[in-house]
């Protein structure tokens, strides 16, 4: 697992439905990992894409387009605090959360927040709540 750099102190998580974000709160379904798709033996990924130093991550996420054409999150992008993450893995442990930053697809911004295979669902809604409570900012497409 990479962590991204020390100066990096943020990610965003882009939202695929306009439906997600409630003024300045976001839905807690959004940090939800893909389930049918471990990213590594006991880790489910949910996708997002670090703010490196050349500011290239939102602009990656606004651009990232599905097969069809269409934009693939057209409810923007939620940004999440590297601290509060942090805060966040101090509290449940980092052997049920935790982050990482891995090129994908000729992303260089791309990583996952990690959730635990094992985490009961009680505990996955309790991570999810604290995401959706640290995200400080969103991101609409205009």
């Amino acid at each position: 697992m990479t962590l991204p750099p020390d100066d990096c102190q943020d990610c965003f998580r882009g939202i695929t439905g306009e439906d997600k974000i409630f003024g300045a709160s976001t839905d807690i379904s959004v940090f939800a990992p893909d389930r049918d798709n471990p990213v590594r033996e006991n880790w489910l990924g949910a996708s997002v894409n670090w703010n490196l130093s050349d500011g290239g991550a939102l602009d990656e996420i606004k651009n990232r387009r599905k097969r069809n054409g269409e934009p693939q999150f057209k409810g923007g992008a939620v940004q999440l605090p590297r601290n509060g993450m942090d805060s966040i893995i101090k509290r449940y442990g980092v052997e049920s959360f935790s982050y990482e930053l891995v090129e994908e697809n000729g992303n260089i911004y791309h990583g996952h927040l990690l959730f635990s295979s094992s985490l009961i669902k009680e505990r996955r809604a309790a991570i999810y709540g604290a995401l959706s409570y640290i995200a400080s900012a969103t991101h609409k497409w205009e």
